[in-house]
């Protein structure tokens, strides 16, 4: 192979889980002259320029059915960051109904409604809420470690490549 390889950063919205970073790691890497990739909070992709474009990297991440949001910018964060507060107040919604609900459950507070049929709605809404709480910790976690790494890899003195 011939010419400078090239990294790039690609925000990709919609992932949830690791097999979606399977997912969208597969898809990067099925494209020719794609050397390595790296999927977290976002796609750290090597490539041979020329031989594969931004755009093909685009459709390639939205084939399995995720959202390219083009290169690492202000559109990128401020909807990293919309997203974060999105999660923040479900959970916090979720938490609000879910633990006044538990109590009148447990403490056999009658609602009006069956209780039978109505038992375990406060353990869902329970999970629910704490699943968007972990999402919202883990995107808050990843977003501070990628700035980290971003900062200290560009104060490195000297790269040996």
């Amino acid at each position: 192979m011939k010419g400078k390889l090239v990294s790039t950063e690609i925000p990709i919205q919609g992932m949830t889980c690791v097999m979606c970073q399977g997912a969208v790691t597969d898809a990067l890497k099925g494209l020719h002259c794609v050397i390595d990739v790296s999927v977290n909070h976002l796609a750290y992709v090597t490539y041979l320029p020329g031989a594969v474009t931004p755009v093909e990297m685009g459709k390639a991440i939205e084939d399995p059915g995720y959202h390219y949001i083009g290169k690492e910018g202000e559109a990128g964060r401020k909807m990293r960051k919309k997203e974060q507060k999105d999660r923040l107040f479900r959970s916090i919604l979720g938490f609000s109904v879910g633990v006044p609900l538990m109590i009148m459950i447990q403490s056999g507070i009658d609602i009006g409604i069956s209780m039978p049929h109505f038992m375990f709605y406060d353990t869902t809404l329970m999970l629910a809420s704490f699943l968007t709480l972990g999402r919202f910790l883990e995107g808050r976690v990843k977003g501070r470690t990628t700035d980290s790494i971003k900062n200290w890899w560009g104060s490195a003195p000297g790269r040996p490549w």
